[in-house]
């Protein structure tokens, strides 16, 4: 029996959440609980843990675990949660998926393994073997500049039709790249939800049924009404709340110079808000500038006007 028809239609605003952690690198268990109480205040429609924003594959999976338990349990049932499980290993992704389904999670997400890459035959291969041997439900990850090897809209056309592979993230940041996946799944129920903060708005009036923004752990309240304007087909809104978005993503986002620009930057503005510490997993990326953290409380300062 397809898994699927048992499973909620997903969609909405599903924040990337960052890890809160200590100065020794554990986790901060209560400032997780505050950040999700933060993101559910805003209305959000799930929580996604242990992505990109989350670092991840910058964590040991000791830390991945109680990441995991932490998480569920704050959310507590709430809305579903996605934790992901991408890993270089084949059998480290399955241990991964042992302990998000133990954890009590909802649903699991999983990328193309990085390092080694793949041909699209093999990728399938991949995730069919992944998604015959867990229980929960599996949604792929496009996220080529991470992982070295994209997922073909020829694949997932393919992989759609699995029983227990039920949709797909695209985080390629390319308009053309969605188009291809949303022509891809068509006739099929198989959600497809972007990452790109700067596509969100276009991305969900071609047919998109969410996002996975990074920013939506700052502005939750933002995205979810950006999605809703959306939905109901309200441009006028849709162009406001867009145009705040485009903001964060140059200002707030682009206020360092480094790879991890965006995390950096939503750790810091969210010590701002008091919800957590800006403590970085790999610690050589967490420092700013005295210019740079003047800059962005000046922002903080400017956005936290906006009611959001």
């Amino acid at each position: 029996m397809d898994r699927r028809s048992n499973q909620k239609a997903i969609s909405g605003i599903i924040p990337p959440l960052v890890t809160p952690l200590t100065k020794d690198a554990n986790l901060d268990v209560k400032a997780l609980g505050r950040l999700i109480e933060h993101a559910l205040s805003g209305g959000v429609h799930g929580i996604f843990l242990l992505g990109s924003t989350g670092e991840g594959p910058s964590l040991t999976n000791d830390l991945r675990k109680r990441v995991m338990k932490a998480g569920v349990r704050a959310v507590d049932g709430r809305v579903p949660v996605f934790i992901n499980i991408t890993s270089a290993s084949y059998l480290e992704a399955l241990c991964l998926a042992k302990m998000a389904q133990e954890a009590g999670a909802d649903y699991l997400v999983l990328a193309p393994p990085y390092y080694f890459k793949m041909n699209q035959l093999e990728l399938k291969r991949y995730f069919e073997r992944v998604a015959e041997r867990v229980k929960l439900p599996l949604l792929l990850y496009n996220a080529p500049k991470y992982t070295k090897t994209a997922i073909a809209p020829a694949s997932t056309r393919q992989l759609a039709n699995h029983e227990n592979i039920i949709g797909l993230k695209d985080s390629t940041d390319k308009l053309e790249s969605i188009q291809q996946q949303l022509s891809a799944r068509k006739g099929k129920d198989f959600p497809i939800l972007v990452g790109s903060e700067l596509l969100l708005g276009e991305s969900l009036l071609l047919g998109c049924d969410g996002g996975i923004n990074g920013g939506a752990n700052l502005y939750p309240g933002l995205y979810v009404n950006l999605y809703q304007a959306a939905i109901h087909d309200d441009k006028d809104n849709l162009e406001k709340y867009h145009a705040f978005v485009m903001m964060i993503h140059k200002r707030v986002f682009g206020a360092t110079d480094s790879p991890m620009r965006i995390v950096i930057a939503l750790k810091h503005m969210l010590s701002l808000k008091g919800i957590c510490e800006d403590h970085m997993a790999m610690p050589v990326y967490r420092d700013l500038t005295v210019e740079q953290a003047a800059n962005m409380q000046d922002l903080f300062n400017e956005f936290e006007g906006y009611g959001y």
